[in-house]
């Protein structure tokens, strides 16, 4: 299963299935449009991704086990920022799987935080697949 890094992508074979999973903050799903779009069929603007989103979208994977599941969701996660490091990380908004929930909340333990981090902080990662 190739991986690669950043604004990236995660190739999956689900059974006979290709599936092209894509994550907003970890590798984009920049391009799909949200069900609200869908739905009324207005063309979708992309957001723009927090400076913090970007850094742990580049260690975020899609879990293997999410992929087998055909799992997708959105994680919305609190964290707050002091001297350098997170003081506090707190899903605010489960994606109703624990695996991508945890995966979220893994990137975050890694990733190297700045000054410009500091402070309170509302990140919003997406988990697609694309087939």
């Amino acid at each position: 299963m190739p991986k690669s890094r950043g604004n990236d992508l995660t190739f999956g074979f689900l059974g006979s299935t290709l599936a092209l999973a894509l994550c907003v903050g970890a590798f984009g799903c920049r391009n799909q449009p949200d069900s609200q779009s869908r739905a009324s069929g207005k063309d979708h603007v992309p957001r723009q991704l927090s400076p913090l989103e970007q850094k742990v979208g580049r260690l975020l994977n899609y879990p293997a086990e999410a992929l087998r599941n055909r799992s997708e969701g959105t994680v919305v996660v609190r964290v707050v920022v002091e001297g350098g490091r997170a003081t506090s990380t707190e899903v605010i908004e489960s994606s109703s799987h624990a695996v991508l929930d945890h995966a979220v909340l893994e990137a975050l333990g890694k990733v190297t935080l700045s000054p410009a981090d500091e402070g309170t902080n509302i990140i919003r990662m997406e988990f697609r697949l694309w087939h």
